[in-house]
């Protein structure tokens, strides 16, 4: 599983407000994400089983380490891995839904033969979970790959 990238756009957008609000101070940072956005961390720790003060500080203060579906693509390729699937799917603009828990995502479409093809949509879906408002854009992505076989084997 990986953060994407491109998913976390609505949430850099609102760190940075937070950040600037707070003038850098990591507890006033906190204190600002629990303000503005006071209905989501709520929300976030109803159904969760962190507390308000850990999702404000987890979201809009602790660091992100995020990578973009063509450089875990690429980190694949070059540990001779190949792309098998993923949650939600690369190749698929459809996103989880509230009526499946996204189960029906799990269905995934094989990758599109030719690489341009690939690339276009995978730069489409990208865009797709960035701007996923519904669900404050599409974050973690888990994926399965597989070890690729020697060729002499």
């Amino acid at each position: 599983m990986h953060l994407n990238t491109w998913g976390f756009a609505l949430r850099r957008i609102k760190r940075a407000i937070v950040s600037t609000l707070a003038v850098g101070d990591l507890d006033r940072k906190a204190e600002w994400a629990k303000r503005l956005w006071r209905r989501h961390i709520a929300r976030a720790a109803k159904f969760g089983v962190r507390t308000e003060d850990q999702i404000a500080w987890d979201n809009f203060v602790a660091p992100h380490l995020t990578a973009t579906m063509g450089e875990w693509l690429q980190w694949m390729k070059q540990n001779g891995m190949d792309y098998v699937s993923s949650f939600p799917s690369f190749y698929s603009l459809k996103l989880p839904s509230a009526k499946t828990g996204g189960i029906d995502n799990f269905q995934c479409p094989p990758p599109p033969s030719l690489a341009i093809t690939r690339w276009l949509l995978r730069g489409v879906v990208q865009l797709r979970w960035a701007f996923a408002f519904r669900v404050g854009g599409l974050c973690s992505i888990s994926y399965v790959a597989r070890k690729r076989l020697q060729d002499n084997v």
